[in-house]
């Protein structure tokens, strides 16, 4: 009787262990999360650069205002560095319109959770049916 329930539970936990082993990997998911941890980074790289930008201005200014800048200097970087994080805040803008672009296209994919053609609740977003076979 030991050796029975020895047996079931070593195949129990073997059936756990292979369970990731054999279930189909979601590509397209791993893909997308592999790309958005490296738009995520560097929308905050975007976001430090602003901050290095706006600190740097403060500084200048604080040189202009304590006379270690003359007016000429004072007034070209500034206008350089205003120029930069311009640039910098227009690409912050278009990330993350971007990034709102494509969390609406979840939204609309995760709408289309059944099959047109014979009613199939689909829990994944399928280019065919897997009850009917029909294209989705």
């Amino acid at each position: 009787m030991e050796i029975i329930t020895g047996i079931i539970l070593i195949g129990g936990v073997l059936g756990l262990i292979a369970i990731p082993l054999l279930t189909k990997v979601d590509e397209d998911y791993i893909l997308e999360q592999k790309l958005s941890l490296e738009e995520g980074d560097k929308y905050h790289q975007l976001l430090y650069k602003k901050e290095n930008i706006l600190t740097a201005i403060k500084d200048i200014e604080f040189d202009y205002e304590t006379g270690k800048l003359s007016e000429d200097d004072y007034k070209k970087t500034r206008g350089d560095f205003e120029h930069m994080a311009i640039e910098v805040v227009k690409e912050i803008e278009q990330f993350t319109k971007k990034a709102k672009e494509v969390k609406k296209n979840k939204q609309q994919k995760r709408k289309k959770s059944f099959c047109p053609s014979c009613g199939e609740k689909l829990s994944q977003a399928y280019k065919f049916c897997p009850a009917c076979g029909k294209s989705i």
